[in-house]
């Protein structure tokens, strides 16, 4: 018997988890695979959120892969969220009830978002996603957001595919990501990686957000 509970704790041992919080964001983090999931924040996350591609803890470097379970859920005060390009999965509820959110920028691994990962968000007014592979959406995946008013960025290769895929074929409009932005955000990820600020398309740094397409650096990364 002893022997049998052994073996059946093999698998709780090899991916233990530890929940921490790296720069006002909670991860769990999964020892074996080297990789995190963005979790909740008890005080509620709020503002600007860019999520990382990768973390640190205590020396080991971990990827971030996945949006947890209601991570966000009721975060009314959340503005705008940038998800990595390391993040395969987005959980279900992730960001449901974020009454406050305008702004989702999606990187380009997602493969899958969950049933009412973006529910209930009522002021969401544009979503960029970068996969070029249409990610599988549940149904829900966006209950009571009203995406027929909602504009969703795409590459401009899958623009087609989008719009023939349930359930993004319910955005209301299906706009092509402009070389230009693509090409500003790459710039200045690379050339100015130590200096945060708002800047122009054109790399100028500016005090304040202005009319038109604004990107925004805090360190870890860049969210028009």
């Amino acid at each position: 018997h002893l022997l049998f509970l052994f073996l059946m704790m093999l698998p709780i041992v090899a991916n233990a988890e530890d929940v921490v919080e790296i720069d006002g964001i909670y991860y769990n983090l999964i020892f074996s695979k080297k990789s995190a999931e963005a979790v909740s924040n008890p005080s509620k996350y709020s503002g600007e959120v860019i999520i990382p591609e990768t973390i640190t803890y205590e020396g080991v470097e971990y990827s971030v892969t996945s949006i947890g379970i209601c991570a966000f859920l009721g975060c009314s005060g959340l503005t705008s969220v940038t998800i990595p390009n390391s993040v395969t999965t987005i959980g279900y509820g992730a960001f449901m009830g974020c009454s406050g959110l305008t702004s989702v920028t999606i990187g380009n691994s997602v493969t899958s978002i969950d049933h009412n990962a973006f529910g209930d968000c009522g002021t969401l007014s544009d979503v960029y996603c970068y996969a070029k592979s249409v990610p599988s959406a549940q149904e829900g995946a966006f209950y009571k957001s009203y995406p027929k008013y909602i504009v969703l960025h795409v590459p401009a290769s899958s623009v087609v595919a989008y719009k023939g895929t349930f359930p993004w074929d319910s955005f209301g409009s299906i706009v092509p990501i402009t070389q230009e932005e693509e090409t500003a955000i790459h710039n200045i990820e690379n050339e100015n990686s130590s200096d945060d600020g708002i800047y122009t398309l054109d790399g100028r740094k500016i005090e304040k957000l202005q009319k038109g397409v604004n990107i925004i650096r805090n360190g870890t990364g860049v969210k028009k």
